[in-house]
Parts: C-alpha cells; sequence; structure tokens
C-alpha cells in the first residue's frame, strides 16, 4: 500500500518448471485504488528478454581456504535488492556480487574484535580475476574500526565501495574489487594486467564492518552506475560444514566434507577454498 507521492520497488521470483530459462517474460501488474481518488486498473509491463549470453568464467580473487561467500547470490541477499539511485535511474551492479571473509575456528577473527589485524581476512592479497585493463581506482579512504559501528569516511556515492578497483574485462563485462587496506593498490588506470597478478590487500574501507572483499562483475566501469552480472568461477572446492558452540562459549568450525567444483558462482554463506597458485 502506496501513499500518494511515494513509489516503490516490485521484486517479481517466478518459478519455473525446469532447469531451463525462457526466453522472455511478460508481467502485468494490478493495481487496486485506496481513498478517494484512487483509480484502479492493471499496469502491462514491457516484455523483459532473457539473455542467452553465457556468464563470464574467472579465476578466483583470493587464495587459500574457508573463505565464506558472505552475502551471496541468493533471493535473500542484501546484494540482491542494494538498489541505487544514479541519475534518476535505478542501479543493482550488486546483484550477484559477493562479500568474501576467512573464517577459522568458527569466527572471522581472533584476539581483538575491534583491531582490523585481528581478522583472518585482513591484508590478504587481491589477484586480478582475468586478464583485463585497470580502469578505475580509489584509494587514500582510512580504515573503519571493526564491528563498532564506526565509519572513518561519510558514505556516499564516491566512498560506498571504499579504495576500490574496477578492470575491463572486455565484452562489456567489469569486474571489481572493492574495501582494500589503503595505499595497498599497486595498479593504476591504464594499466593492462595478468590473470592472477596482486592488485593490492584487503581492508576495511567504505561500507564495511569488518575486513572483507566485495567482488563483482558488473556492465560498466562504475562500481555504482552498472547493472550486476553473474559470472562463474572456473575451479575451487566446497566444504560441508557447521558451526558450533562449546561448553564455554568458544565457536567451532567442522567441515564433514569437501567437493571439487567446476564453473560455478558460489552462493549466499557457501564455505570455499581456493588454490594457492
Amino acid at each position: 500500500m502506496l501513499e500518494a507521492g511515494r513509489s516503490a520497488a516490485i521484486f517479481l521470483f517466478p518459478k519455473l518448471d525446469d532447469d531451463r530459462a525462457p526466453n522472455e517474460f511478460d508481467t502485468t501488474i494490478t493495481v487496486e485504488g485506496w481513498g478517494e481518488y484512487g483509480g484502479s486498473g492493471t499496469v502491462p509491463i514491457e516484455s523483459i528478454q532473457v539473455s542467452g549470453t553465457p556468464v563470464a568464467t574467472i579465476q578466483p580473487p583470493l587464495r587459500g581456504a574457508n573463505w565464506l561467500a558472505a552475502n551471496g547470490p541468493s533471493n535473500t541477499s542484501v546484494h540482491r535488492r542494494a538498489i541505487l539511485f544514479v541519475n534518476g535511474k535505478p542501479k543493482i551492479g550488486q546483484r550477484y556480487a559477493i562479500d568474501w571473509v576467512k573464517r577459522a575456528d568458527g569466527k572471522t577473527f581472533h584476539d581483538d574484535e575491534h583491531d582490523n589485524r585481528s581478522y583472518y581476512a585482513y591484508d590478504q592479497p587481491i589477484y586480478a580475476a582475468a586478464d583485463g585493463i585497470i580502469v578505475n581506482v580509489k584509494d587514500g579512504i582510512a580504515e573503519n574500526i571493526p564491528n563498532s559501528g564506526k565509519i572513518a569516511a561519510p558514505i556516499g556515492m564516491d566512498t560506498i565501495a571504499g579504495n576500490h578497483i574496477v578492470e575491463d574485462l572486455g565484452r562489456g563485462r567489469f569486474a571489481a574489487y572493492a574495501h582494500l587496506r589503503p595505499g595497498s593498490i599497486k595498479v593504476t588506470p591504464g594499466e593492462r594486467v595478468r590473470v592472477g597478478q596482486v592488485l593490492g590487500r584487503l581492508g576495511n574501507t567504505g561500507n564495511s564492518s569488518e575486513p572483507h572483499l566485495h567482488f563483482q562483475v558488473c556492465d560498466a566501469r562504475s562500481f555504482v552506475d552498472s547493472e550486476g552480472l553473474p559470472f562463474a568461477i572456473a575451479q575451487f572446492t566446497r566444504s560441508q560444514y557447521k558451526i558450533d558452540k562449546n561448553k564455554t562459549g568458544e565457536h567451532a568450525l567442522t567441515i564433514s566434507g569437501v567437493r571439487a567444483v567446476v564453473d560455478q558462482e558460489p552462493v549466499e554463506d557457501e564455505l570455499d577454498s581456493f588454490a594457492s597458485k
């Protein structure tokens, strides 16, 4: 129910009969009048064409074991509906994004939770996910105090991603690496990079509550003025796990199985490991 002058975004999650996507979606929204001057009727929505273009297959931007795909792709992920209005138009560059954090012993940190250096993910190297050209670099934003509610820089369109890099992968696809540690970025706009090259180091800048790598593939060189695109990681391992509290209140991470995965995108709260080389 909307009052006069208000607007809303409606997200539809159609249930498909099988794994095959249709060529297009046609939708009609029924509007029921409310109040003295409310009108009723149906609003046909312009047909949405389903792209048959294969997703980009990339290499992981991280290395090592036990990376949690926090806020990864799902219908409930906060990234799925992270609408940002740019020049009056809604954009969801984060639609398929992942916030990578590293877990050990059931937690993402040891010792002081308000010290970035306590986090297992902190200062980890970030690797180019594919060959490409660097088109956007932002550095110089100070780090936040983790899990304190304190943000070092006011959040706006220019600071929401913190220190970040955008890489042109070609064919209208761009990889964005966000929340990097200040002073750690090793590349400049216009530089051509190779897959596996170290771009910078993981930090806690911008709209970030603890050290993590926000990674997304999108259709423009801007972190915010873009639409998110799905992607696949060429090869990694997926763990079956659970996290329990012991009698002393400490968390314990138990891994019961690991299997190799090829050409898939990790989904929300999946625990994955990537080759060291």
